[in-house]
């Protein structure tokens, strides 16, 4: 099941803020990572490889696995400066 976000701010290349439109939790801090399994994207549903760059979030939450591609966050980005002009 893929998740509805937004782009919030970047704090710098390896940090992100993100909302979720879909849930309840709300500007969620996303930071770079290597995975170590594979995942799917919430937000795009591709597949993640294993020892690819992703984003994760910043929690101990029940959302604690889930993984946002580098493609996903691209997209997110683009749109909000799409939405900002």
């Amino acid at each position: 099941m893929t998740k509805e976000y937004e782009f919030k701010e970047q704090l710098n290349d390896e940090i992100v803020i993100l909302d979720c439109v879909s849930d309840e939790y709300c500007n969620i801090i996303w930071t770079l990572c290597s995975t170590k399994k594979e995942h799917v994207c919430k937000y795009t549903g591709d597949t993640i490889p294993k020892g690819e760059k992703a984003f994760r979030p910043l929690t101990n939450g029940y959302n604690r696995m889930d993984r946002l591609s580098i493609k996903a966050i691209r997209q997110l980005k683009l749109q909000q400066n799409f939405k900002n002009k």
